[in-house]
């Protein structure tokens, strides 16, 4: 009886090596491709978008009418219209939602100031003087300040405490554009869009004492900034060159371009950190590109003058303010998959098997023993 237990066990252990052979086998992974799931109509000319926090809602700029579209992204529809003073006075371009999901912040080129919204009630609460046509905002992650840049080719640092620019830095001599910083908060990248006949730059300004420490070169026409979640990467679109410049932040220094479609300008990196979604505004159409390779993985070629895009805080969504037809585009991201039979499903078999044989030689021993 020792030898047949033996034989047993012995048998049992290559039963469950055939197993997992097959289920490393014929288990296959693979990605499913990012679909259109839905246009909204804003009945406007979106051209920025930012997402609430706990990615409830997002706040679109129309410039045209002077409005700020209110969508609920849990049915995609418009569930709120601002008006952000008079059309074709006011003009409202760049909006960013403060990171406690209390505020957000629109700034108005017409007005020369930013207005602040509660998204308690998407009532505007106050209005912050720059005297600077204000293009474009974001707010540092601890939330005490924005920075804001403006036609006069800097960028104001305003105080949210007491709603005051408290510093103004000059970046590039051509046009500063939009802004992101660094996880931690040390550092800003500013795109500035002409700083030569040949090239763009981005500013890098050290948040610590709001100066300019260094300039990158890019390529011309800078734009829009995304940055990786780990902080190692500030991409950087580039409208006349039609490309996205790629930064490390350890050095500072241009490690990679990747061509585009023509005059890319807003984009998004998904949370993750695998995909960059890139408008792509006068193609119309939204390069989709993997950050493992820095290649265009997919494309969208439905768009109408795409401008800006934002990401879900799940990963699952990514959204488009697609000025030309009036519609926010809501944009599926890649989805791995797998098929075949799981390796768990298998070993539960062998445990079954298992267990009978077991029940199996029991019995038959109590009957040798009787």
């Amino acid at each position: 009886m020792q030898n047949l237990s033996k034989y047993v066990i012995f048998g049992l252990i290559i039963m469950l090596a055939i197993a997992i052979f097959l289920a490393f086998s014929s288990v296959k992974t693979q990605i499913k491709p990012p679909v259109l799931i839905k246009n909204i109509s804003v009945n406007g000319t979106p051209s920025d978008i930012a997402i609430t926090p706990n990615g409830q809602y997002l706040y679109v700029t129309n410039p045209g009418p002077a409005t700020i579209s209110v969508i609920s992204t849990s049915n995609n529809t418009v569930v709120d219209t601002i008006k952000v003073g008079k059309p074709n006075i006011t003009f409202p371009e760049g909006v960013a939602v403060s990171r406690n999901g209390s505020y957000v912040y629109i700034a108005d080129s017409g007005s020369d100031a930013i207005s602040v919204i509660s998204t308690i009630n998407n009532t505007i609460i106050d209005n912050i003087s720059t005297n600077g046509e204000p293009w474009w905002l974001t707010d540092t992650p601890n939330g005490k300040y924005l920075y804001v840049s403006n036609a006069t080719y800097t960028i104001f640092v305003v105080a949210i405490s007491n709603k005051t620019v408290v510093k103004t830095i000059e970046v590039g001599n051509g046009g500063a554009n939009k802004i992101i910083f660094t996880p931690d908060g040390q550092y800003a990248y500013v795109a500035d869009c002409c700083s030569g006949s040949a090239n763009s730059s981005v500013s890098v300004i050290s948040t610590s004492n709001n100066n300019v420490i260094r300039t990158i070169k890019v390529a011309y026409g800078a734009f829009g900034v995304a940055i990786a979640p780990n902080g190692k990467y500030v991409y950087v679109t580039s409208g006349t060159a039609g490309s996205v410049s790629v930064i490390s932040t350890s050095n500072d220094t241009l490690v990679n371009t990747i061509s585009t479609g023509t005059l890319p300008s807003g984009m998004a990196i998904t949370p993750n950190g695998q995909y960059l979604y890139v408008a792509d505004t006068d193609s119309g159409n939204v390069s989709i590109i993997s950050t493992f390779n820095n290649t265009i993985v997919y494309a969208f070629d439905k768009s109408n003058l795409p401008l800006g895009v934002t990401a879900a805080p799940n990963g699952r969504y990514v959204y488009v303010a697609d000025s030309g037809s009036g519609m926010v585009s809501v944009l599926s991201t890649p989805i791995l998959i797998s098929t075949g039979i799981p390796l768990l499903y298998i070993i539960v078999i062998v445990v079954l098997i298992a267990l009978i044989v077991v029940i199996y030689y029991r019995a038959s021993t109590r009957k040798v023993g009787t």
